[in-house]
């Protein structure tokens, strides 16, 4: 190898990225027309260059593909979060209920002109409200009532249900919030003695038997047939 061609090949890396100065570029391309082994040095690192973009367009693709990739993943979590968050905001701010705890003139007990009675509920923030009668005699009922409510109502006040009443007469009785026949009175020589509230935490006292409502303690008489009852 000639000492020119040393020379040349020592700049033909700086030639091929093209930062080589005008003189040496003169230089080189005036040697290259000459000498066959610098121009296979100049072919294997344009072909080393081209490899060298290849494999940095490929590692630019997959580093991409791993940005999405985790992007995708961060945004999935980030929907579940809310969904999780949302629903349990949610339970407790609505399906979270307690029984709103009695107080003078909460429960009305008037008598119609037609047979039955009919409760009043004063609240203006509940939720759900339950009437559950209960056979005490061949023919006698008790009546015991529960109120519930929530954070979302009792912050809001806004679920004024106070005009609603629980209707028991003519063999049945409509709940106050769904106007729904809840249950019948059998016979018509059935009697109602007294009306209970529940204080007890019970949301789903609808469900309990006939005997664990009588057992509750935690109950305020708030009418009683008293003719019926001399």
């Amino acid at each position: 190898m000639s000492k020119q061609c040393k020379i040349v090949q020592d700049l033909l890396p700086l030639y091929v990225d093209k930062v080589s100065s005008d003189e040496s570029n003169e230089l080189i391309e005036a040697h290259l027309k000459e000498c066959d082994e610098c121009n296979k040095v100049l072919n294997i690192l344009k072909n080393e260059e081209k490899v060298s973009n290849v494999d940095e367009k490929d590692a630019i693709k997959r580093f991409n593909k791993k940005l999405k990739r985790k992007n995708l993943k961060i945004i999935i979590i980030t929907i579940l979060i809310i969904i999780l968050v949302t629903f349990l905001g949610w339970r407790l701010l609505y399906v979270n209920e307690t029984t709103v705890k009695y107080e003078d003139n909460l429960v009305n007990v008037e008598i119609p002109e037609d047979e039955g009675i009919d409760i009043y509920i004063n609240a203006k923030n509940y939720k759900n409200g339950y009437a559950i009668l209960v056979k005490t005699g061949e023919n006698t009922y008790d009546v015991y009532v529960n109120i519930t409510q929530n954070i979302f109502t009792k912050l809001f006040k806004d679920n004024d249900k106070s005009n609603n009443l629980i209707r028991i007469g003519n063999n049945m009785c409509i709940d106050f919030q769904s106007q729904s026949v809840r249950f019948y009175i059998p016979g018509e020589a059935g009697k109602i003695e007294n009306v209970y509230y529940v204080n007890d935490d019970y949301k789903d006292i609808v469900f309990l038997l006939d005997e664990d409502l009588t057992k509750l303690e935690d109950k305020t008489l708030v009418w009683t047939d008293k003719k019926f009852n001399e």
